[in-house]
C-alpha cells in the first residue's frame, strides 16, 4: 500500500521524555514517521520537517517504539530487522535477532523488554530483554496474516495482537 511519499506508514509521537532534552534531542510532541528505504521522518508538533534518519537498509519502515531512555527502534519489514537510534538522531546498530520473517511492530513492557509481531513465517511475538537477547518466543493462534500489530494491557497481564483483518486476539505476555 502506498499513499504518497510513504510505504507501510508507521507513526508515533515522542510523548514520554521529561528530562530537559540537548540541542537536537527528541523532543516531546515530535511526530516520527516511518517511509521507505529505511528512513524515518522527524517533524516538529508544527509540521516542519526536522531530521532524516535512515537505517541504511532497503526497506519498509513499518514500526516504531521508544524504550524509557528515549532511544527510537524502527522495525525494517523487509530486511528482517530492528534499527536502534540514540536520542538525537544517531543510528546505533541493529537490535534483536532470529525473526523469521517480516518484523513489523514493536513495543516496551515497564520492565523495558521489547516485544516484535511478525507479519509472516512463524507469526511468532519474540520478546527480547533491553540489550537484544531472546527471551521468550510466542506462538499464539493467528488470523488474517500473523501477529503485525501488537499491544499490552496498561497492567502488563495481557499481550493484543491483530493481523490485516478485523480480528483482535489475546494472550498471555
Amino acid at each position: 500500500m502506498k499513499k504518497g511519499p510513504f510505504s507501510a506508514l508507521a507513526v508515533v509521537a515522542c510523548a514520554t521524555f521529561t528530562c530537559s532534552p540537548a540541542a537536537g534531542d527528541f523532543v516531546k510532541g515530535e511526530v516520527f514517521v516511518g517511509a521507505g528505504n529505511g528512513q524515518v521522518f522527524v517533524y516538529s508538533p508544527t509540521g516542519d520537517l526536522l531530521q532524516k534518519l535512515s537505517s541504511g537498509l532497503s526497506s519498509e519502515t513499518t514500526g516504531m517504539a521508544f524504550d524509557a531512555s528515549g532511544n527510537l527502534y524502527s522495525t525494517n519489514f523487509q530486511a528482517d530487522a530492528i534499527v536502534k537510534y540514540d536520542v538525537s538522531g544517531n543510528k546505533l546498530g541493529t537490535f534483536g535477532s532470529g525473526f523469521n520473517t517480516h518484523p513489523e511492530s514493536i513495543l516496551f513492557d515497564k520492565s523495558g523488554d521489547a516485544f516484535v509481531g511478525q507479519a509472516d513465517g512463524t507469526h511468532s511475538i519474540l520478546k527480547f530483554d533491553s540489550n537484544g537477547s531472546l527471551l521468550k518466543t510466542i506462538t499464539p493462534t493467528s488470523v488474517d496474516r500473523g501477529t503485525d500489530w501488537i499491544d499490552l494491557s496498561a497492567d502488563q497481564t495481557t499481550l493484543y495482537y491483530a493481523g490485516e483483518g478485523p480480528t483482535i486476539r489475546k494472550s498471555a505476555p
